[in-house]
């Protein structure tokens, strides 16, 4: 039996003072040590839960964006897109308590255009999180010199951008994150992405131009079968980082699909944990030692590292 981690409803500041909506998770019953921190950065399409549970949300969101308020509740419905721990919980929920569980404090943030203002880029939420981080670094149990930012594929592109702002980053993890939006938009002119908002701009988003301005270690989890994100593009940030002396792992999960992106974070449970330990040191609580056994997730595909 798990403790589970005890969170609690927040505001945190953005960059201009914009208060967003955010979940913080503490691991339970682990006394006043200070522990590493994690922010944890949604997608493009967070789930329906994580969009729609602050009761202070904007109504115009739904007015604004009534397909993905539609998705969100057709997600709902769908028990095979459910992970029951006594709750029904969803994508970054699921990792978020996960982390908090390996006895890290996670801050599991709804970003600028979906949280409150307007939606931007990765320039706008990447000052945010910079912010995110200052407010976390204060909080009661942290430890200010351990603190990381991770994300998944639009929060993979923010996480990557953050390390570029943020001199408190000390680990980033992207996985299927765009990281160069020109060669991504090049590459597959018929999808939907870039976003059409954000095709004024290209090059700026891009991680890949800030490379040499990421300090903090990196790892970069891909599935080698996206048709999303390309695999060329974690492999173009790798490169680009290695030219500018960063330190950097790719995380090759072999198979896997941008849609598979659970799947893809928990394959890489153990990669991904070790890379955390050895740039955040290891938590002083830790209440499971297995992500599979409290996620009930099927077998990891195979992956390779380089």
């Amino acid at each position: 039996m798990f403790a589970g981690p005890d969170s609690q409803l927040v505001r945190v500041p953005g960059a201009d003072g914009l208060m967003l909506p955010a979940t913080l998770y503490r691991p339970r019953g682990c006394g006043t040590q200070h522990e590493p921190a994690i922010v944890l950065l949604h997608g493009w399409n967070p789930t329906w839960r994580e969009a729609l549970r602050d009761p202070l949300l904007d109504v115009g969101f739904f007015f604004h964006y009534p397909m993905l308020v539609v998705s969100f509740l057709l997600h709902s419905l769908n028990p095979a897109s459910w992970r029951d721990k006594g709750d029904a919980v969803t994508g970054l929920e699921l990792e978020a308590q996960l982390l908090a569980e390996h006895g890290y404090v996670v801050l599991l943030p709804l970003m600028r255009g979906w949280g409150g203002g307007q939606i931007d880029c990765g320039l706008g939420q990447s000052a945010d999180t910079t912010q995110m981080i200052e407010w976390l670094a204060s909080q009661p149990g942290v430890d200010p010199e351990r603190i990381g930012v991770m994300g998944g594929s639009f929060g993979g592109q923010v996480a990557l951008l953050t390390g570029a702002r943020s001199h408190r980053v000390r680990a980033i993890v992207s996985y299927d994150g765009p990281t160069d939006l020109v060669s991504a938009n090049a590459q597959s002119p018929w999808y939907d992405w870039p976003p059409k908002e954000c095709r004024s701009d290209l090059k700026s988003p891009s991680p890949v131009n800030m490379a040499s301005r990421i300090k903090a270690p990196v790892l970069l989890i891909q599935g080698d079968a996206d048709t999303n994100v390309l695999p060329e593009q974690a492999e173009e940030m790798e490169q680009a980082l290695r030219k500018s002396d960063g330190s950097v792992q790719l995380h090759l999960v072999s198979g896997a699909d941008h849609v598979d992106g659970d799947d893809l974070l928990f394959s890489s449970w153990t990669a991904m944990q070790q890379f955390l330990e050895a740039n955040l040191g290891k938590p002083s609580c830790v209440q499971t030692l297995d992500a599979t056994s409290a996620s009930a997730h099927p077998g990891p595909p195979a992956s390779r590292s380089r």
